[in-house]
């Protein structure tokens, strides 16, 4: 009898160990295998499947953190009593051994994830020493998003390669190796992690990111109180308070890893739609994007390399916003108001002067909305305000709820730090707009809302050997800065029929990937079926240039009509490289 007891209290302790573990090994396994149905499931399933799955960790969560917490010392303290009543039962001391038991569980859980996370987001040790280089080489490193990689005309042609192309010209005696280390869809953290793998000492490191900031980093369908956040009230407050949980919080951005894994979801966007985070986190994103930007800067003064840092140009009158939301809690009859208003703005367009009053209307009271923004550039551009049409496709831009575009903030981080560190600063939208009449940032210059065209390519290629050459780098101290050709850039990458009818597709590919991002897809659609036809066109034996999109080929000419995707072929056109227009009122000269 003895000694069965004896065993049977043995196992007990062994349950009670093997539980202490099981919780802490649960727990991480949790965060990182989200069930496959959830990820591969329809977008309705899906939603509902974040929901429940967070609300079941977040009612997990709490009852065990009540027991191990409260419920134990509520138990010890019962105990106790019993003790010096001299009525203690055995269940009692099992029971506060379990609730010690769980509670050191759930601490191992949250060390475990609290590691897990901060080696996720670390700021790497970066290399000190290399391995020895020919003397005569110069050794030019890339990182950054799909822009660096010079989409849509990776890896043909990228903004290094043109550089490393050009340097070999005008220092014959060296030999120029370009590292390309961007990778399509990253933000600068990943490249910041990247930069751990160099084994040789970069001469020059060229770092152009800023568009995924936001879209790598949460899922597309997020919004501001929907989907992450819990739809009942009565989980809202404890999901606020799981934030402060390092278990629930690597949790929470597994799951939307998983979903950003998975096909773009099908989202029902409303004129007035939340943004994609709050600004507490937006505030987050650009204070980590400037501190690893100082971080890479500091790394190339460490090691006697020159830091060029390029600021991402954009589409700004092409693209129009994502997302535009309403500040503070309006009301139901407050957006039904608005969207109404909205609506007379729009069709009032065929008097621009009449629809300017509207729109000035409108964000006189709600400043924030976007599309706002973006609708009153469109009519400014046509009386000929260029000024004022550029400044509200920069506002609308910035005030995007679901940023797909480099906003000001980050700007401000690049100006920031170059300033900090001595690093060579290129200014992206400022290189682009000398090629446009009228300095405003549209299709003629990029094929999409992020990749510039080969012009502009070019462009930001002849502004980085400006900039070396300024500086009298690797010894370049003679003769002017070359002229770059885009055609003679084509030619030199081998850029035929079939690379354009490829670039063709994948803008096509592009804009109805990201067309649903918005309440009204149909420019996106459009603009689709244009680069579609475009590039069985290109296939048949038809100059890009003469496929009629804006900015296509290595002579395009400029298209002045913004809805180009919508209307019939036959718009106005000059010359790429422009003069910029009179001012209303002054007699134009041509180009």
């Amino acid at each position: 009898m003895e000694r069965s007891t004896r065993w049977a209290v043995s196992w007990r302790r062994i349950a009670l160990v093997a539980g202490c573990a099981g919780v802490f090994v649960v727990g991480l396994a949790s965060v990182e295998a989200v069930p496959a149905w959830l990820v591969a499931s329809p977008a309705s399933v899906r939603d509902r499947g974040v929901e429940w799955f967070l609300r079941a960790v977040l009612i997990a969560y709490g009852v065990a953190l009540v027991l191990a917490g409260p419920g134990t010392l509520l138990l010890a303290a019962l105990t106790y009593r019993a003790w010096r009543r001299r009525a203690f039962r055995p269940w009692m001391g099992r029971g506060v051994l379990a609730g010690l038991s769980l509670l050191a569980g759930l601490a191992l859980a949250e060390l475990g994830a609290s590691l897990r996370g901060a080696w996720a987001h670390r700021m790497p040790a970066l290399p000190a020493r290399f391995k020895a280089a020919p003397a005569d080489e110069i050794h030019v490193v890339v990182v950054g998003e799909s822009s660096a990689l010079g989409d849509p005309f990776g890896p043909w042609l990228s903004v290094g390669q043109i550089v490393g192309w050009q340097l070999e010209r005008v220092l014959p005696a060296r030999r120029v190796r370009v590292s390309v280390l961007a990778e399509r869809g990253v933000n600068l953290e990943r490249m910041h992690q990247k930069l751990e793998t160099l084994d040789q000492r970069p001469d020059v490191l060229i770092v152009y990111c800023g568009h995924n900031e936001f879209q790598s980093r949460y899922d597309w369908a997020r919004g501001v109180g929907h989907d992450e956040t819990p739809l009942s009230p009565a989980f809202a407050w404890l999901f606020q308070a799981s934030l402060r949980s390092p278990l629930c919080r690597l949790i929470y951005e597994q799951t939307n890893r998983k979903l950003l894994a998975a096909a773009p979801r099908v989202a029902r966007h409303q004129l007035v739609d939340p943004p994609l985070c709050s600004p507490s986190e937006a505030v987050t994103v650009v204070a980590d994007f400037e501190r690893r930007l100082d971080a890479m800067a500091f790394f190339c003064a460490r090691i006697n390399a020159l830091a060029i840092l390029v600021i991402p140009p954009s589409n700004e009158a092409g693209f129009a916003p994502n997302r535009s939301g309403l500040h503070g809690a309006e009301s139901a009859a407050a957006r039904e108001r608005f969207v109404r208003a909205f609506a007379a703005a729009r069709l009032a367009e065929a008097d621009p002067r009449r629809s300017i009053t509207l729109y000035d209307r409108l964000l006189e009271g709600h400043p924030e909305f976007a599309e706002a923004h973006f609708r009153l550039a469109r009519q400014l551009e046509k009386t000929g305000d260029w000024a004022g049409a550029r400044r509200h496709y920069i506002e609308a831009r910035d005030r995007d709820g679901f940023p797909q575009r480099c906003t000001t903030p980050i700007e401000d981080a690049y100006r920031t730090v170059a300033a900090r560190r001595g690093a060579v600063l290129i200014d992206g939208p400022a290189e682009l707009r000398s090629l446009s009449p009228t300095g405003i940032l549209n299709d003629n210059l990029f094929h999409d809302p992020q990749h510039p065209a080969l012009a502009g390519h070019v462009t930001l290629a002849r502004a980085v050997l400006r900039e070396l050459r300024a500086r009298g780098a690797f010894g370049w101290t003679g003769g002017p800065v070359p002229t770059l050709d885009p055609a003679e850039c084509a030619a030199h990458f081998q850029l035929g029929s079939r690379e354009w009818s490829t670039v063709c597709t994948r803008v096509k590919w592009f804009y109805k990937t990201i067309a649903k991002n918005r309440f009204d897809p149909s420019e996106r659609f459009a603009k689709a079926k244009r680069f579609g036809a475009a590039a069985e066109q290109i296939r048949a034996g038809t100059p890009p240039e003469q496929a009629g999109i804006p900015g296509l080929g290595a002579r395009p000419k400029w298209v002045e009509d913004p809805d180009w995707a919508e209307n019939l072929p036959g718009h106005r056109e000059t010359g790429l490289i422009a003069k910029k227009p009179a001012s209303p009122g002054k007699k134009s000269t041509s180009p």
